[in-house]
């Protein structure tokens, strides 16, 4: 198989999508989101309080609550992208070290629970990547999914290693058997 070239737009756009909520949330996702009810249900109450009827205070929280939290989130994204620059990351040739795979059931709903499988990569850096559902999208023929890349990666496979200066985590990679990087 040819090696695709990824250039440093190809990789942008990875980054770019990345902004999307991931697979799963992250710690500070839910605490985030527990804050939110916690102030949505105290304003429930509140509500409640001074209006007798339970509907209009429930109906006066989802149409204040509901817009801005789609709001918020949505500046949020915005403003990342707005606020993008290449130079925040650091693309480096890196060493798988091993893999590992996560398969549980999470909550979907009161009653019912759906299944997740978390692939992750770890390199000798000691920086590790969980793989998104989806990878690749510009290209035409390395569209991986997540349990592909998973499977086809070995350790001591060469791999081309997108990190975040600011966080220092991994926000992409790319396997050396698939891809060549050209800066331009």
């Amino acid at each position: 198989m040819k090696k695709e070239i990824v250039t440093t737009e190809q990789i942008k756009q990875d980054i770019l999508r990345s902004f999307k909520a991931p697979k799963e949330m992250s710690k500070s996702q839910h605490l985030k989101w527990t804050i939110i009810a916690l102030i949505t249900g105290i304003l429930l109450l509140v509500i409640e309080y001074f209006y007798p009827s339970v509907m209009i205070g429930f109906l006066v929280c989802v149409i204040v609550m509901v817009p801005l939290v789609l709001i918020a989130s949505v500046i949020s994204t915005w403003y990342k992208k707005k606020r993008f620059c290449m130079d925040d990351y650091e693309i480096k040739a890196e060493v798988l070290a091993y893999k590992n795979e996560e398969h549980y059931h999470a909550r979907k709903t009161r009653h019912t629970t759906r299944p997740v499988d978390n692939y992750n990569l770890y390199f000798e850096n000691g920086k590790d990547w969980q793989i998104p559902d989806r990878n690749y999208l510009w290209s035409a023929d390395c569209q991986f999914s997540d349990r592909y890349l998973y499977d086809n990666a070995h350790r001591g496979d060469g791999f081309i290693v997108v990190t975040s200066q600011k966080t220092g985590k991994v926000v992409t990679a790319y396997p050396m058997k698939f891809f060549e990087y050209r800066q331009g």
